[in-house]
């Protein structure tokens, strides 16, 4: 299953089996609602979706009152759909989009998980989803009493997520969109460039539609980088470790053309590749070493916290030990204050 952010999914499988709450907050375009619709569907739970910011609390949730006869006797009885009543998983998106008479059903919905008192029979959980209030976002703060009813609260980081889009697209055009993102890509154009935007050219680049089409007004993006990368893969990394990792060391300690041309990638790795890549990096020559640290040191960083994530914490802590070893050895203060020039 093509699943971005595996291990929030896994928490909210969990949080589902558990009837737990969850509250999901992050830019748009990360994949928030295709997060809690691919939940639903492996737990095989009926799912009703709505978007809160078009909601009417009465028509939707509440239902409609309907004057009906028993026995003689007049009273009012609230219709709502049936699909509301056999909801096993609710999820409100756009949340803090929501008017507060919707809010406020919202909040009897999470917490009780019944609707004017009326018990909803088959409902397990809520999950919800929204964008963080602030300037960037028309939209309001929750307040604190509906918020302290969702059991768990998930932050979801801008950016793609690098297993999913080389699933979704293939190592060869996975690795040209994320290289473009990370490597290409200023701040302020990667805030731009949502992970749904990025999937979309991808979409776009396969079907041959042109991605000067796909930049929103105003959006000035580098696409002619974009196809220079999606015409040129395969790429060249996957070249370079054709023949295993310790190859590539035994490549980059005996060729310095060759640990300059490794160097280069580092930064366009993506974070599995930085983990199954960090003994080469340890094996490159202690004046490229230097001219990562003065140059790129997020480099380090990125390989030390890929480590973590893909491999374990102790073998991250074993790789930041060897590389301060290596930048605070004589070998590596001799260079620090050299310029150093790649070969050509």
């Amino acid at each position: 299953m093509n699943t971005p952010f595996p291990q929030i999914h896994e928490t909210l499988v969990r949080a589902a089996r558990c009837g737990f709450n969850a509250l999901l907050v992050g830019p748009h375009g990360v994949g928030k609602t295709s997060m809690i619709m691919s939940v639903a569907r492996d737990l095989g739970l009926v799912a009703k979706s709505f978007c809160a910011s078009t909601l009417d609390p009465f028509a939707d949730l509440i239902g409609i009152p309907v004057p009906i006869d028993k026995n003689g006797d007049k009273t009012m009885e609230f219709v709502r759909s049936d699909s509301v009543n056999q909801a096993e998983l609710m999820f409100f998106d756009e949340l803090n989009r929501a008017h507060p008479k919707v809010l406020n059903a919202i909040l009897e919905i999470v917490q009780f998980k019944t609707v004017n008192g009326e018990r909803l029979p088959r409902l397990k959980c809520v999950f919800a989803a929204m964008n963080p209030a602030g300037d960037r976002y028309h939209c309001e703060s929750v307040d604190p009493a509906l918020l302290d009813r969702f059991h768990i609260h998930i932050p979801f980081e801008r950016g793609p997520d690098p297993d999913y889009f080389v699933q979704l697209f293939g190592v060869t055009n996975g690795r040209a969109l994320l290289d473009w993102y990370f490597a290409d890509l200023s701040d302020e154009q990667q805030i731009q460039v949502s992970s749904r935007r990025l999937e979309y050219i991808g979409q776009c680049l396969e079907k041959g539609i042109n991605p000067y089409y796909l930049r929103p007004e105003k959006m000035d993006w580098p696409i002619r980088k974009l196809l220079k990368r999606w015409k040129s893969a395969p790429g060249l990394i996957e070249e370079f470790f054709r023949n295993g990792i310790e190859a590539c060391c035994a490549r980059v300690k005996k060729d310095i053309n060759q640990a300059f041309r490794f160097a280069g990638f580092l930064p366009t790795l993506i974070p599995k590749e930085l983990a199954d890549a960090h003994r080469v990096l340890l094996s490159l020559p202690p004046e490229i070493l230097a001219r990562i640290k003065a140059d790129a040191p997020v480099v380090f960083e990125n390989t030390r916290l890929a480590l973590a994530r893909h491999r374990d914490e102790a073998t991250a802590n074993r790789f930041q030990q060897e590389l301060d070893l290596i930048l605070e050895g004589p070998a590596c203060q001799s260079v620090n204050s050299a310029t150093v020039i790649a070969p050509s």
